[in-house]
């Protein structure tokens, strides 16, 4: 299952584990998926490399390398941050 380290999300399974979608609500903490990113440039949607989180993933397509970004901003109560 999904682990939190600091501000990273490490998913980590075994060979022998299903590689499943991970639901957004199932992990802890703030998490974001790409519909609530700021997206530049034409992003592919991929559901083919597992895990990932959310209904899809983000991926290039292997073109337009360093014209697109995508930009996910945190707004946060001062009095929640740890």
């Amino acid at each position: 299952m999904p682990t939190v380290n600091g501000w990273f999300i490490r998913l980590v399974y075994e060979a022998s584990q299903p590689r499943v979608d991970v639901a957004v609500g199932a992990l802890p903490g703030l998490v974001q998926d790409s519909h609530d990113a700021r997206i530049l440039g034409e992003w592919a949607q991929g559901v083919f490399a597992r895990p990932y989180v959310g209904e899809h993933y983000l991926h290039d397509g292997n073109q337009g390398k360093g014209e697109k970004s995508v930009t996910f901003t945190v707004f946060c109560h001062p009095n929640t941050v740890k």
